[in-house]
């Protein structure tokens, strides 16, 4: 009996974080930074934010990014570059980053932004990882995860900017 209570809270304990963030208001966060300034702040319109870290692992999160645009949004991403990948070389992912940046068909309004201190991982009290953030005009969370997102995850985020 004691085992399947432990289990039951153990997978509740994800849920829990994403519990506690949705229905917050996401502060507005700026910082300076190549090769794009990170800028949010509630402007009336849904948003998405994507916040990783510079390694292997976090490089689905690109091609939601890419979703994203292809319907027509501006998602706001952030690399998480103080806590990238320890074999990962900064110049390199500088360099990847520019490149991103500079592609033809990025939505002028989309940003790629380098987080060299983990400014927006403060600011929102997130955990190191990645971060998959949807808010409402008024900049209150209607979705909130941390980790890789699956099929469904990537249906729901679709589904919530899309409506």
């Amino acid at each position: 009996m004691k085992t399947a209570i432990l289990f039951a809270c153990l997978l509740a304990l994800p849920l829990s974080a994403a519990a506690d963030k949705l229905g917050q208001i996401l502060q507005p966060l700026s910082f300076t930074t190549e090769p794009d300034n990170f800028h949010y702040a509630a402007n009336g319109k849904k948003q998405a934010i994507m916040i990783y870290p510079a390694a292997p692992v976090a490089m689905k999160s690109t091609d939601v990014h890419q979703l994203l645009m292809d319907q027509g949004h501006d998602p706001l991403t952030v690399v998480d570059i103080k806590h990238k990948a320890w074999f990962t070389p900064t110049a390199m992912v500088e360099k990847e980053l520019r490149q991103q940046s500079n592609e033809e068909h990025r939505r002028p309004a989309s940003t790629v932004s380098g987080d060299y201190h983990a400014q927006a991982l403060d600011a929102w009290d997130l955990d190191v990882g990645i971060n998959t953030i949807i808010v409402d005009g008024k900049g209150r969370i209607t979705f909130f995860k941390q980790g890789i997102l699956n099929a469904a995850d990537i249906q729901q985020v679709l589904h919530l900017m899309n409506t």
